[in-house]
């Protein structure tokens, strides 16, 4: 059976990490990464992989049947909430995600209402994510 430790990996570690691997000296605090071309490809890596990652939904990012209240100002179309790498309408399969907002695909209109319920995966920050 694992043990929980508390022990979690930051950026700066997962950053220096991948600094060993291709031999070059570990940094000492995150605000340095913008002054060093290195660390500078090796956070864009590691956001890619973070975000292809929590793409593919785990449990930590997931919620089933999340209800989208929000609406666009002016319009009140629903839109999808900020954050969201993908938002399938379960309620409805007339509906789906188009230009950031939910689409009637069946009368060719942004949608109105605030009822959908949705599958959605989430992005999350890389220190935010569990172990």
């Amino acid at each position: 059976m694992p043990i929980r430790t508390g022990a979690k990996i930051d950026t700066l570690q997962a950053l220096n990490t991948m600094a060993g691997y291709i031999g070059i000296p570990p940094l000492t605090n995150i605000i340095d990464v913008p002054s060093e071309p290195d660390f500078i490809l090796a956070q864009e890596i590691l956001d890619e992989v973070t975000q292809t990652t929590l793409s593919q939904g785990l449990p930590c990012n997931t919620d089933f049947d999340f209800v989208l209240t929000d609406v666009e100002a002016g319009t009140g179309y629903t839109i999808i909430p900020d954050g969201a790498l993908i938002c399938h309408i379960t309620s409805d399969n007339r509906f789906t995600e188009r230009d950031g907002l939910v689409y009637n695909i069946k009368e060719r209109v942004f949608s109105t209402s605030t009822e959908h319920k949705a599958f959605v995966v989430w992005y999350q920050e890389f220190d935010k994510l569990p172990e």
